[in-house]
This record gives C-alpha cells, sequence and structure tokens, in this order.
C-alpha cells in the first residue's frame, strides 16, 4: 500500500504537510487529448476524496466551514486571512514522499457530524487546466505588454514607413486589408477610374487614387501575443511550437470596429492619446505611478482611492470636441468616462471596493489636439483616519494621434485566442512538473504529432490484468467538420455562392461508415479570401506585358477586403468638354462656366490621353488652374469630384482574423501609389495571406492556414490537380492527417484493461509514452490510477499494424573489458555476421532505443550471434547507425 502525500499552499505561500486518512482511496485520471474529443485538451485530475478536519488541516483550510471567518487581502489583492474556496490553491501530491504530480486543490466541501466538522472533500487538478482559470473572461485588451511596447504615433510618414518595413522588427505590420476603399490597378487609367485605382505612373502621378495611410490598419504577430499572455499571467510557454515556421509570420489584424481606426468611415479618423509620462511635481512619495500607468490596490474599509485628472487645452484648440477615459487595464474596463468634451475639463474616478487597478487614462478626438494634464491621486487609510495626496503632471503633449494596440485588438478572451490557435494547428500543452526537466515550471506547447514522436516505451506485459478486459469503438462519427466564424467579406461570400462551399473549411468524411453523427472543430477566427489584381489594361502600355505566370497581366499586389453589401459605384462627370486653348497648368473652355460647377480639389480627367490633373484655383468663368501641363486646345475633358466615396463597398467587421504577413518588394515601373502627403511610389509593402511563404505554381508553400485544399491565391494554383498531385499543405494535411485517419482506420479499437503498474511506471510514465503488450504498441488515450494500490485503468489505442519488430541478439559486447552487454539488430539482416555498414543496432529487443556514439568491441559469442569469428570492433554514429567494422586475424 502506498502513502500518498498531499501539500497545500498556505496563505504566507508555503507548502503545509497535510493529514490524511488511512483508507482514503485516491484516484488520478490523466489525459492529454481525448480521441472521443479531438478538439479539447485536458489534464490531470482526482475523483473527490477527503482529508480529515484535524488541527493540522482546520489549520491549513482556515476553517472554511465556519462563514464568520472573515477573508482579508493584503493592498496587492493577495489573501492573508481566511481561505477563499472560489480560488484553487497549489497543491503537490507525492508517493512514498516522492514526487509525482504539481497543480492546484479545490475545496468542495465540509463534511458536518454531530454539529463539528469532520472531513473536507478536495479534487486535485493538474496544472494546465488552470490555464482557464487562470485567464477567466479577460480579454485581448488587459495585456499591457502590448502598449508598453508597441503603441506608436499615428500619422502619414509612420505609417508609410510601418506598410513598407513595418515597426518593432516586424512585430507591428500594416498588411494591404482594406477596411472600406476597393483597390485595383488600371495602367491606362481607362474610365471609370476610383479612388482604388494603386498604379503609380511616375511621370504623372495623382494624388487622387491610391493608398492612403488611413486606408489600412495594423497587425501584432501572433508570437508577441502570446508573450503578452505569458507576461500577463507570469506563466511561460515552451517554443516548441511557437517557434515553428508555421507560426512564425502568423498575425492577427487590429481591427477592433468596421470602416478606419476608431470609427465608421463617416465618423472621421478617431485619434488617440495616452496621457504620460507622468511625473511627480509635489506631495506623497509613496504612489505607484510609472510611465502611462497609475498601479494601487484597494482592501474594503481598508483603504480607498481617488483621482482628478485635469486637462488644460490650448487656445488655439478650445473648441476642439474630445472625449475622456479612465481605463483599467487590470481587466480591460472603462470606469470612467466623459464625450463632448471642449476647453478645460475634468474627469474623476473613486475606488472603494477590494480589488487590483491599473488606471490608464486617455484623450480620443477626431482632430488633433495641444493640451497638457495633471493628476491628483488621494488615499484615505480608515485606521488612521489619515490621507495621502500627490500631484502628478504630464507637461505640454502636441498631438491626439497614437495607436493604443488595446483598443485596437479584436473583441475577443484570451483564452479563446489560445484556444484557436491550439484548434488549428492540432496543439496539445501540459505543465512540466518534473523538476529535472530543463524546461521545468514551463508549459509544454507542441503538435500533438510531435508531442507523440518524444515518448518512450514501457513493457507492461507481465503488469496486465488478463482476467477482465473491454474492447470499444474508437469513435461513433462518420466525419468532422474543421471551420472558421462564418465568413462576412465579399470574396468569402462570393465563393460560397459560387462553388456552395466556405473558403477554408474542410469536411472529412468517410464513406461505408453507418454512423449518422458529425464531430466538430470550430476555430473562432474568421478567414479571409485574398485576391491578386490584375492589370485592366491589356497592352503593351502595362507594366506587367511581360508577365505569364501564373497568368499574364497578374500584378504583384495581393489584398484582402473587409467589405461587403452594395457597389457605391456612382460616376457623375460635373462637367464635360473640349479644351479651347492652350495654356500652361490652365484649362480653358469658352463654351463652359466653371464657377458655379467646380470646386478647388475637383480632378479634371484628359479624355484624350488618360491624363489627370487637380484645380488649384478657379480664375474665371471658363479658366481653371491646374496641378499640372495636361490640357491641349481640343483635347476632350471631364471633372469630377473626389474618388473617395466612389468605387467602395460597406465596410464590415470581420470576427477575429488571423494571417501570415509577407513583405513583397515591387520593381520600379510597378510601384503603389501612396497618395498621403502628395503622390509618391511604394516599392515594398506587407501582402495578407493564407500561406506562410510564396511558392511557385509548382511547388506549394510549405504551410497554409487553411484547413482544406484550396487554390493559392497568391501563384492561382490548386496542387491537388497537379500531375501528380501535391500536397497544399493544409493544416488538415499538416497536422491533423495522420491522428484522424489512424482514428477512422477499420482495424481501430480502444482496449479497456487494468494493470498493477510499478512504482517506476507510475511516477515517469507521460501520456505521450507507449506501452508495450505481448509484443504489440499501444497509445495512451486515459489512465486512472489508485495511488494507494497502484492499481491503473487503462485506456489504450491499439496501432493499426502495431506488432513491434523482431530483433536478435548481439553478445558479448563491451567498451571496458569485462563489463559486457546483449545489444540488438533486425532479425531481417539473418545471422550477425551480415551486419554492415548502414545497419542499425539497439539496446532493446523491442527497438525503441538505438545505441549511442562508440567504439564498441566483441571477444566472442555463438556463430550466430558474433560480428566477427575471431573478434572484432565496430564504430556506431548518435543514431545507433554502424559506421564503421574492423575484424581481427588469427
Amino acid at each position: 500500500m502506498r502513502q500518498v502525500v498531499l501539500y497545500i499552499k498556505d496563505n504566507s505561500g508555503n507548502y503545509q504537510l497535510t493529514e490524511m486518512f488511512k483508507d482514503e482511496t485516491i484516484t488520478i485520471t490523466s489525459k492529454i487529448q481525448d480521441v472521443k474529443d479531438i478538439s479539447k485538451v485536458f489534464t490531470d485530475f482526482t475523483q473527490p476524496f477527503t482529508i480529515p478536519a484535524s488541527k493540522e488541516n482546520n489549520k491549513i483550510l482556515q476553517h472554511w466551514y465556519n462563514f464568520n471567518i472573515d477573508v482579508t487581502y493584503d493592498t496587492d489583492g493577495v489573501i492573508t486571512t481566511g481561505f477563499d474556496n472560489r480560488i484553487k490553491r497549489d497543491a503537490l501530491l507525492e508517493l512514498d514522499y516522492a514526487p509525482f504530480k504539481s497543480g492546484k486543490i479545490d475545496l468542495e466541501s465540509v463534511n458536518m457530524r454531530n454539529g463539528k466538522p469532520f472531513s473536507y472533500t478536495l479534487i486535485f487538478y493538474g496544472n494546465t487546466v488552470s490555464l482557464k482559470t487562470l485567464m477567466g473572461d479577460d480579454k485581448l485588451n488587459t495585456l499591457n505588454y502590448l502598449d508598453d511596447n508597441y503603441n506608436h504615433d499615428y500619422n502619414a510618414t509612420d505609417i508609410r514607413a510601418a506598410v513598407r518595413n513595418g515597426k518593432f522588427s516586424k512585430s507591428i505590420i500594416y498588411p494591404l486589408i482594406s477596411h472600406t476603399k476597393r483597390f485595383y490597378y488600371d495602367s491606362e487609367n481607362s474610365l471609370p477610374q476610383y479612388s482604388g485605382n494603386l498604379y503609380h505612373n511616375s511621370s504623372n502621378s495623382s494624388d487622387n487614387q491610391g493608398l492612403a495611410w488611413t486606408d489600412v490598419k495594423p497587425a501584432v504577430k501572433c508570437l508577441n501575443v502570446i508573450e503578452a499572455i505569458e507576461s500577463k499571467y507570469n506563466i511561460t510557454f515552451t517554443r516548441d511550437f511557437f517557434s515553428n515556421t508555421a507560426f512564425d509570420n502568423l498575425y492577427l489584424w487590429l481591427s477592433r470596429n468596421r470602416g478606419p481606426i476608431g470609427g465608421d468611415e463617416e465618423d472621421g479618423v478617431l485619434k488617440t492619446r495616452i496621457l504620460g509620462d507622468w511625473s511627480r511635481t509635489s506631495g506623497y512619495t509613496g504612489f505607484t505611478v510609472s510611465g502611462t500607468v497609475w498601479s494601487f490596490s484597494t482592501v474594503r474599509f481598508t483603504n480607498t482611492f481617488t483621482g482628478q485628472l485635469d486637462v488644460t487645452v490650448d487656445s488655439g484648440d478650445a473648441s476642439k470636441v474630445y472625449t475622456l477615459k479612465a481605463l483599467d487595464l487590470e481587466n480591460g474596463s472603462v470606469v470612467a468616462e466623459a464625450t463632448g468634451l471642449s476647453g478645460d475639463e475634468t474627469l474623476s474616478v473613486e475606488f472603494i471596493f477590494t480589488g487590483t487597478h491599473q488606471i490608464r487614462f486617455v484623450m480620443e478626438s477626431t482632430e488633433s489636439i495641444s493640451f497638457s494634464s495633471t493628476l491628483e491621486i488621494e488615499e484615505y487609510i480608515y485606521d488612521t483616519d489619515t490621507t495621502n495626496t500627490a500631484v502628478y503632471s504630464t507637461g505640454s503633449i502636441s498631438s491626439t494621434e497614437q495607436i493604443i494596440i488595446s483598443e485596437n485588438v479584436p473583441d475577443m478572451k484570451n483564452i479563446d485566442f489560445l484556444t484557436g490557435l491550439f484548434k488549428m494547428f492540432n496543439l496539445t500543452a501540459y505543465f512540466i512538473d518534473d523538476i529535472s526537466d530543463v524546461n521545468y515550471g514551463k508549459i509544454y506547447v507542441d503538435t500533438l504529432d510531435n508531442y507523440y514522436l518524444s515518448g518512450t516505451y514501457y513493457d507492461v506485459s507481465k503488469d496486465i490484468d488478463v482476467t477482465t478486459s473491454e474492447i470499444n469503438a474508437p469513435t461513433n462519427y462518420s466525419g468532422i467538420d474543421f471551420k472558421y466564424e462564418e465568413p462576412s467579406t465579399l470574396l468569402s461570400i462570393n465563393h460560397k455562392d459560387q462553388f456552395n462551399d466556405i473558403f477554408g473549411d474542410a469536411s472529412v468524411r468517410r464513406t461505408n461508415i453507418d454512423k449518422t453523427e458529425i464531430y466538430k472543430v470550430e476555430a473562432p477566427f474568421e478567414h479571409m479570401k485574398y485576391e491578386r489584381i490584375f492589370d485592366n489594361n491589356k497592352t503593351s502600355t502595362s507594366p506587367y506585358t511581360l508577365v505569364t505566370s501564373p497568368a499574364a497581366y497578374i500584378t504583384d499586389i495581393q489584398w484582402g477586403y473587409s467589405a461587403d453589401g452594395e457597389f457605391d459605384g456612382k460616376f457623375n462627370p460635373k462637367v464635360q468638354g473640349s479644351a479651347t486653348n492652350t495654356l500652361s497648368d490652365k484649362l480653358k473652355d469658352t463654351n463652359r462656366e466653371f464657377d458655379n460647377k467646380v470646386e478647388v480639389g475637383d480632378v479634371v480627367r484628359n479624355l484624350t490621353d488618360n491624363t489627370s490633373a487637380k484645380v488649384l484655383a478657379i480664375d474665371s468663368t471658363d479658366t481653371l488652374s491646374l496641378s499640372s501641363n495636361i490640357m491641349a486646345s481640343g483635347e476632350s475633358y471631364m471633372i469630377l469630384g473626389e474618388y473617395t466615396e466612389l468605387g467602395n463597398y460597406e465596410p464590415v467587421l470581420t470576427k477575429p482574423l488571423v494571417f501570415y504577413g509577407i513583405r513583397e518588394t515591387l520593381g520600379t515601373n510597378k510601384k503603389i501609389n501612396w497618395i498621403s502627403g502628395g503622390s509618391a511610389g511604394l516599392s515594398q509593402y506587407y501582402r495578407p495571406s493564407n500561406t506562410n511563404v510564396e511558392g511557385s505554381t509548382t511547388v506549394p508553400p510549405a504551410y497554409t492556414i487553411n484547413f482544406d485544399n484550396e487554390v493559392c491565391e497568391w501563384n492561382l494554383t490548386d496542387y491537388s490537380n497537379q500531375n501528380p498531385p501535391k500536397s497544399t499543405n493544409s493544416l488538415f494535411k499538416n497536422f491533423y492527417e495522420d491522428y484522424v485517419e489512424d482514428l477512422f482506420d477499420v482495424k481501430k479499437r480502444i482496449f479497456k484493461v487494468k494493470a498493477h503498474l510499478s512504482m517506476e511506471v507510475i511516477i515517469n510514465l507521460k501520456l505521450n509514452d507507449t506501452l508495450v503488450i505481448n509484443n504489440q504498441a499501444f497509445k495512451i488515450n486515459s489512465i486512472t490510477t489508485n495511488l494507494q494500490t497502484e492499481m491503473s485503468e487503462l485506456e489504450l489505442l491499439n496501432g493499426v499494424d502495431n506488432y513491434l519488430p523482431i530483433s536478435l541478439p548481439l553478445d558479448l559486447i563491451y567498451q571496458t573489458f569485462g563489463v559486457y552487454s546483449t545489444y540488438y539488430y533486425s532479425n531481417s539482416i539473418g545471422i550477425a555476421s551480415n551486419l554492415s555498414v548502414g545497419d542499425t543496432i539497439y539496446t532493446n529487443a523491442n527497438q525503441f532505443t538505438t545505441l549511442s556514439a562508440g567504439t564498441y568491441y566483441q571477444g566472442g559469442g555463438t556463430e550466430s550471434t558474433r560480428i566477427c569469428e575471431f573478434g572484432g570492433e565496430f564504430t556506431v554514429s548518435s543514431s545507433g547507425v554502424i559506421t564503421s567494422i574492423s575484424c581481427y586475424q588469427p
């Protein structure tokens, strides 16, 4: 009978040894990814068990049965007295005082007898399951790390640089995903002309058509979101998967609202500025105000905090309207807000209930405002009836144009972001509680396939109880649907209408299976179909006239469109006619009257040579001053209002969107027309992609985030239809296929058996290990162990062809003379003298582990077990492969 030892962390942070019932049965169940629920990651947990309500245990659990005992907290929100059963406590399990599991204890109930506590009912959970508890309902906007590292100025100059090169070592990019404007490419400038034409004519460029800095929104690298989660919750994920090339350039689009940043198109661009850096100018020195954040904790009836923000607006901006907000970064909430303000204003906050807070103040406006601000903080302390006060100042702030990451992240829970990645890439996770592991204390994350590859083998043939067992079908499903959120954008909806299929989703079906239920793996992200643009100009004047692959006249520009609805294609010229005179930088038409119809800023379009210019001034009824010299006598023209409202669809708010960001470099005459601050050619940009690299028409990209085979938007290629067919490297193909194909195999079974496992196996067994029973290999689906009796109930999955290879022995092998070992090789080789360079030597008959690198000697053996008749030596590589053999002569 094994002794189970339980330690629970107390309010002082120390692990305390609990007293246990001698006859209490504790069973612990372990599973990592159940074949019956493949989209979820599990962890260790026990059935409810009891410990006595002894004097020592009552002290550890703080007499929880007595509801009159108050629970108190320090200023950091940490419990100092009492026991809050709403929060799981750190705990350790040992077997005979040997380390076994670390995790959390959940206090379920107290069992009373004759009005006195008799026992406590507890459940032990492994650390991985606590992720959901740890994160709760916290959303992405609570990840302060993103603000601290990636907030940046928002203006035409900075955003142009970010569109070309990204920011913060590519942690932030501005991908070519339009929130409103419809992009296209027409090097001929044929009619009708709209504002989204990306063609750049270096000799006659237009600042009316092309890419403006307000047309795009930023994106943050998903790895940096992972780092932000680690920072917030003080956890560390291993980089087994998160350093994988499948994840390296995956980004999350920062779009929290439809249309431009901060609001709908008609509302204008909302400019935001964080108030800070705060500098103390007078008063109490003990407050924690660092950079832009005021941090503190309150305990009800112990202390309260108030803060008063005073904003002084420069006189020239006194009429401009703005909003003030106080944000609590601890939970992402807005604790105070004042709208419709102008001139000098005040915003106040008060905190009286128990809690931990990180307060940041921001100003929002559709206009640039210069201002200064002060913050007065006051803490009232009940016990001493005293008040601490301090005043902080920001000094002058010259602009309200700034990107605050937390205000632009999608409305999504942190745990849902993680879960979405796990479902996309079939990831699994567990807490590393082996103190000898170099990653001790971290959370292991990798693909399920890689997880199983790293396991070891245990031969438990002699431990199996053969008296009873049960064999079940592994699944009752006839197929699996892999799905993203319902599409809301134009191209994805058109794809669904045209092909009766949702782009990027996959439906895996198995024929000849008489089951009706379909399992669903649903990622909480939207999936966008992208477009690689063609030049509308199909003549020799096109910059892409020599391009033939993957199609003629295709550009190097790919974009995404976060819009749908009705096409707004108004094209109503204000004036049409022909120039009657040739004047430098002028349009003169004596047959027309311009003064009542034309405005400064309108566009004059030369219909004879397809050039354009802006109206700079209305000189007279029949004469206009233009931004460039485009008109000559007799040439036809039309005058249009600005293109901004033309040629677009309605913006939509997508669900959270992830994509690969790929930087493209454009040729000299193939640049994108940049129209903020005058026209200029843009030679680099980040294109959104569903594949991680470019690939080619013959070589598919290594990874795609389509669940299914889809035509590659960049290469316009369906690799599965090539001869011979090639894999599109979809999510299903790369991360699910082996597991699912094996699961649906006709030979697949779940075996339920009992085993009396040794103490060594119980302590060291991991769920990616393989159990060998009578020379057959089985993976572990779940294991439930009675810790006292060491009797385990196992759910095992057989391999489809799971008989292990047969081995032959090599006797009397040594490195140190007199210390002999037996090693093994495949029986397909025959007698030992047939061994040659390139064959593999193993340390066990099941061929689980290869022999370590080195030189080995053989001093004898039988005819069938010796390599050389008179003895000899051989060397092997680190993978156990023979690299040389030398036989001795008599």
